[in-house]
């Protein structure tokens, strides 16, 4: 017989290699839905990939800065890629080199699309074009929203850079230009053109 308060075996709790154990499969579980939960939901899907392409934007113009030469961003909504040149900023801003490779190329999934983007606050370019920006060596750099959309419809985010600090915002839904926004002209690349 077991005296109250005494301890045994079996004398009410659970030993310290249990709860470890059941520490351990909780751990686990947790970890697998979190690795899959892009599959679960659109929304971390599209967040993730809209925060790496605004990863890529200020890398390419730290990399302005830091080399003293323009950057020529296109990212390509058909193919889902990214691709950053080197240009001498003493080249015409117009006038496009077929022969320059990338110096990185870095494509996002294919289920979350670049639906539009909005250069400035006045031009607007769908998802057949290529959309061009230019980070120059003092930091400046075009302004433009992309609009990312997931596959599902579920779920839409706009990346906004803005000009003059490079400062990338992530917003949920399709945010619209002010009419005190800048106002430009860009350059887009048609399908199929050089």
């Amino acid at each position: 017989m077991i005296k109250p308060g005494a301890v045994g075996p079996r004398a009410g709790g659970f030993t310290l290699l249990e709860i470890m154990v059941v520490v351990a499969i909780i751990v686990l579980v947790t970890g697998m839905a979190l690795l899959h939960v892009d599959s679960i939901n659109p929304r971390f899907e599209t967040n993730r990939e809209a925060s790496d392409v605004a990863r890529l934007l200020r890398n390419a113009r730290a990399e302005a800065v830091i080399t003293g030469k323009v950057v020529r961003g296109e990212l390509d909504p058909r193919t889902h890629t990214a691709s950053f040149f080197y240009e001498d900023a003493a080249d015409d801003p117009n006038a496009f080199s077929p022969d320059a490779a990338p110096y990185l190329t870095q494509t996002w999934s294919e289920r979350v699309s670049l639906e539009k983007t909005m250069v400035g606050a006045d031009t607007l370019l769908n998802k057949t074009e290529t959309v061009i920006l230019r980070f120059w060596p003092t930091g400046v750099c075009t302004p433009v929203r992309l609009y990312f959309q997931h596959e599902q419809r579920d779920y839409k985010m706009t990346l906004k850079i803005n000009p003059l600090t490079g400062v990338t915002k992530l917003m949920s839904g399709f945010e619209q230009p002010s009419d005190s926004e800048l106002h430009i002209e860009m350059v887009a690349r048609q399908p199929g053109t050089k």
